[in-house]
């Protein structure tokens, strides 16, 4: 899940921006989440980012179930 920086290694923080270009969402939807203490981040100044290992552990925990079909 993670996304490679220019030199090619993997990035272990994402942006809001990012994030938000990952799952198809806008920023504020991101900010959102953040404010509502759904999806973790680590604050440094004003900037946020959010680690990918939070990002793994918030899919984690909004999954929904597969569901079983009827025959």
């Amino acid at each position: 899940m993670s996304r490679k920086a220019d030199t090619g290694v993997a990035t272990e923080f994402y942006t809001v921006s990012q994030l938000a270009d990952l799952f198809q969402l806008s920023p504020m939807t991101i900010y959102r989440m953040i404010k509502q203490g759904k999806l973790a981040y680590h604050s440094i100044g004003r900037v946020k980012r959010i680690h990918r290992r939070d990002v793994a552990e918030f899919l984690n925990r909004h999954r929904t179930p597969r569901k079983r079909r009827v025959r």
